[in-house]
């Protein structure tokens, strides 16, 4: 079980356009959980969101699921694109699904959760929870091709790059706080405070950067 969170400020807000990524290394635990929220702010009417079904599969804002299974206990690479009415999934670099949402994602007021959600109920609820290890959490304001995917998704960033919002590599190690390498929004809180407590993730020096 854990809680991590941005506050809600002005540079989450939705502008028409998204791509939203990270490296994910699910395992096997809770198998009771029916879903495991990667990132959401807001998986509703309002706002986007990016989920694993049960049985290891990718789901996006609406009802778009990817055919492809993720594999348990080894690096995966998602993004989730917006642009125009329409969701694209990649799955390492290549384009796993795409479906019209129906409607233009409106803006949500809550805060940008990472390996849980607000939509149901309170963050950090343990059957919504991702159960894995999760690095390289990255949040533009662009939807990028799957080419422009592809070119970087392996590479470590600056935090300065064009478009970038939030960018999250993990790599601190210790604490209870992420720091957002951009400085555009606020740290990511992990767990309930930024002190010790049982809603904490547990840091790994595990990185799929370093093994490629």
């Amino acid at each position: 079980k854990q809680e991590s969170t941005i506050a809600d400020c002005t540079a989450l807000d939705n502008r028409g356009e998204l791509t939203a990524e990270c490296w994910i290394k699910p395992d096997s635990s809770h198998p009771e959980q029916n879903f495991r929220y990667l990132l959401s702010k807001n998986y509703g009417p309002q706002g986007w969101g990016l989920v694993m079904s049960r049985d290891y599969r990718v789901h996006g804002t609406g009802t778009l699921q990817t055919s492809r299974q993720i594999p348990l206990n080894k690096w995966t690479h998602i993004a989730y694109v917006y642009f125009n009415k329409r969701v694209k999934i990649y799955i390492n670099g290549k384009l796993a699904d795409t479906q019209p949402l129906g409607e233009q994602l409106r803006n949500s007021d809550l805060q940008l959760c990472v390996g849980c959600s607000s939509f149901f109920g309170e963050p950090g609820h343990q059957t919504t929870n991702f159960s894995g290890l999760m690095a390289e959490v990255r949040v533009w304001d662009k939807a990028y091709t799957e080419k422009q995917v592809r070119s970087r998704f392996r590479k470590r960033l600056t935090g300065k790059e064009r478009h970038l919002i939030v960018y999250l590599p993990f790599d601190e190690g210790k604490g209870d706080m992420a720091r957002n390498k951009t400085g555009k929004t606020p740290p990511l809180k992990l767990g309930r405070s930024f002190r010790a407590d049982q809603w904490d993730p547990t840091w790994s020096k595990e990185s799929p950067l370093k093994q490629r």
